[in-house]
């Protein structure tokens, strides 16, 4: 292992230049901070390298490791309460056309890390394991997105698409029905509507929804019931129900 104590040091300035969306694009590279995340993302994904603050109790990992001073750490870090270690691992985009067959997040415009990280948290809980981002959502790789996300952004198939509504054909060209939360005259009511095969299901931005000219891809429209006084869910509520609902009538609602 060895020890940096010096922030002119040439590692922790390429790491620091990991913080911006701009390098991390260049390098293809992230940062991972935070103990019960870097342990849990190592399980998945092998680390470029590992840095330690000199008080933090684990130093032994099979990978490239540095040990740095708590002021050096402190400077790294992008938390209010650092915990000693961070992992820089590579970023890890899927080609869509080799897309897995099994629901599917579709994200449009959607632009706070936290409400990205809460829906990456719900989609691998749910069995939605691909997730398709557009062009204009927030940057997967922000460090708030990457905490919030917590090891789901490990095990996850993630796709950037350039034009959705391409990609949502190539989709239903392979079987899959597309699904949205629309206050459409049209819609149906979630709890009635049929969920078969499998579904890609779109996420608009927080608050202007999804873009008019997706609608017309949509093969269902559906509602989440409320109860007066309450006009709409927040991104990242609105699509757990949706999915937790989806996994209950696919898999458990027979058994």
């Amino acid at each position: 292992m060895e020890r940096i104590e010096s922030v002119n040091n040439k590692i922790i300035k390429f790491t620091n230049s990991l913080k911006i969306k701009k390098f991390r694009k260049q390098e293809g590279l992230f940062i991972c901070e935070g103990e019960r995340l870097v342990f849990d993302a190592i399980k998945f994904r092998e680390p470029s390298y590992i840095i330690v603050s000199e008080s933090f109790y684990k130093k032994d990992f099979p990978y490239k490791t540095y040990e740095v001073t708590e002021t050096i750490f402190k400077k790294l870090s992008e938390t209010v309460s650092p915990q000693g270690i961070m992992a820089i691992f590579k970023t890890d985009i899927k080609n869509i056309e080799e897309i897995t067959p099994c629901n599917t997040v579709i994200l449009n415009r959607l632009q706070d890390p936290g409400n990205l990280g809460a829906i990456l948290r719900t989609a691998k809980a749910t069995g939605f394991n691909n997730v398709i981002l557009d062009s204009e959502c927030v940057d997967l790789y922000n460090s708030k997105t990457v905490r919030s996300s917590m090891s789901s952004l490990f095990n996850l198939n993630i796709y950037l698409s350039s034009s959705l509504k391409e990609d949502i054909a190539f989709l239903k060209s392979k079987g899959f029905s597309v699904c949205a939360t629309l206050l459409d005259s049209d819609s149906v009511n979630l709890y009635k509507e049929n969920f078969e095969g499998n579904v890609a299901f779109i996420i608009g931005n927080e608050a202007s929804g999804m873009d008019r000219d997706l609608i017309e891809c949509c093969d269902k429209k559906i509602i989440i019931p409320m109860e007066d006084g309450i006009e709409s869910l927040n991104a990242s509520v609105a699509g757990s129900v949706v999915m937790y609902e989806i996994l209950r009538r696919q898999k458990y609602e027979n058994g």
